[in-house]
């Protein structure tokens, strides 16, 4: 576990070539004592999905994609929350690759796994198409999804949205919208 953690901060860092090195000792250990489909083993799936894709070798980051998918498959039954994650990085894979129609097909693949149990990861994902519909030039759609967001942020904080304009996390400013209906979502 010390070995990933330490390849998380490196590639955090910037240090993505040390980050991975640390992140393969972790896989390796874990896979000798427990077996390749441990459930740590996708979460440095997922360390490695984001190194690859950052280098820009799309074909190892889609790689490790599927072989976390493949082991949440087996630990975790249908649609569950940790199905959606391994999902939304084929999407973030699909997104920095350029292909917007195959990143939404997958941001929509993690909502249907995603309930209202995970509704901060349901607000990220709507962003994030949002945000493909928006670099795609198609506004009305992201639109849509932005409202979306809105609508299900309001549902969760009971009609209260926030939205923090600044990185340093301080509020610049508070808008609030209209009810939007349930359909929506």
């Amino acid at each position: 576990k010390a070995y990933g953690g330490i390849g998380y901060n490196l590639m955090g860092k910037g240090m993505l070539d040390e980050g991975i090195i640390q992140t393969n000792k972790a896989f390796e250990l874990i896979t000798n004592r427990f077996g390749e489909n441990h459930v740590r083993n996708t979460e440095l799936c997922t360390a490695a999905t984001v190194y690859y894709m950052l280098k820009g070798d799309y074909e190892q980051a889609l790689h490790y994609c599927d072989k976390s998918m493949e082991i949440r498959k087996k630990v975790f039954k249908g649609n569950h929350y940790y199905v959606g994650n391994i999902f939304n990085n084929y999407a973030m894979v699909y997104e920095e690759k350029g292909d917007y129609d195959k990143a939404i097909e997958y941001y929509q693949k993690a909502l249907d796994n995603y309930s209202v149990t995970a509704p901060l990861a349901m607000q990220e994902t709507l962003t994030r198409i949002s945000k493909v519909y928006f670099e795609e030039k198609n506004y009305p759609m992201a639109l849509v999804y932005a409202y979306k967001t809105i609508a299900l942020t309001k549902y969760f904080s009971k009609h209260k949205s926030t939205f923090i304009l600044q990185n340093d996390g301080k509020e610049k400013d508070t808008w609030h919208y209209f009810d939007l209906p349930a359909v929506y979502l």
